[in-house]
């Protein structure tokens, strides 16, 4: 009440007993994005007092910066966000911190410069719906990057098509106006043929991205056939921290489960 105040955002403060060596001015050093505090009005000169600096965040909230605040009109609070977080400061707490500020305390003591600040118990209530995951149905047109085919041990021709960072196998049907109609025949009859997903598995958390899928022909001439068919697959490297590609060699056939997970 006895003075009034411009408050303002700055990441300079003053490095407690440094002096420039050819001036012998005050030296400010670049730090964290704090709230500062200056009385008014200004002097005869033109200018301010020294500006008292009314918080130090970067060690009491892990490094984070004071993003933005805002001034109560009517009780002199002052709201202050951190993060994701608002703090309150009483017009008491800034009284007392600026009555405190003088000469080589004006920078207050980092221990307790966030003294007096309370955490708002603020909670959202909601479905968070931008947040949830969403089921973006697959287009072939705009989706597929590669394209290879190879024949089953069943005897039919199947695809594998890469799309999105996953690989899947598609059989390869005639167009279904040619195919003659024919009555159901009960369980386990007029199927439609299988698709299924070849990698990456469900577990990884979408840290596989596959790039290209290629089939690899069986060199094994025998008349028993294992029915096993196996793919080259350039993706992704789960191991890496920098997401670097390596080549794999993946099972492709339905009795497979999906690779990386």
């Amino acid at each position: 009440d006895d003075f009034d105040l411009i408050l303002f955002m700055s990441d300079r403060a003053f490095l407690s007993g440094s002096t420039d060596g050819a001036t012998g001015d005050e030296v400010w050093t670049a730090g964290s994005m704090d709230l500062w505090a200056a009385r008014l009005p200004v002097k005869a000169s033109g200018l301010i007092d020294t500006p008292i600096r009314l918080t130090s965040v970067s060690c009491e909230h892990n490094g984070l910066d004071l993003s933005e605040y805002s001034v109560d009109p009517i009780s002199g609070a002052i709201i202050l966000r951190i993060g994701a977080d608002l703090h309150y400061m009483t017009k008491e707490t800034i009284a007392t911190k600026i009555s405190n500020a003088n000469g080589e305390k004006r920078n207050l003591d980092s221990t307790n410069t966030i003294l007096g600040t309370q955490q708002l118990p603020i909670a959202v209530y909601s479905d968070f719906s931008n947040m949830q995951e969403r089921l973006i149905p697959l287009s072939v047109a705009n989706h597929l990057s590669t394209i290879d085919a190879y024949a089953t041990s069943y005897g039919t021709i199947s695809t594998l098509l890469t799309a999105r960072g996953q690989t899947f196998v598609a059989p390869v049907i005639p167009d279904t106006k040619n195919i003659p109609q024919s009555p159901y025949g009960g369980g386990g009859r007029n199927m439609p043929a299988r698709r299924y997903k070849v990698a990456p598995g469900s577990g990884g958390g979408g840290i596989v991205r596959i790039l290209t899928a290629k089939h690899i022909p069986n060199p094994l001439k025998s008349s028993q056939d294992s029915g096993e068919r196996h793919a080259l697959v350039l993706a992704t490297d789960p191991l890496s921290p920098t997401a670097e590609h390596a080549f794999y060699i993946v099972r492709t056939d339905a009795m497979a489960s999906p690779a990386f997970g």
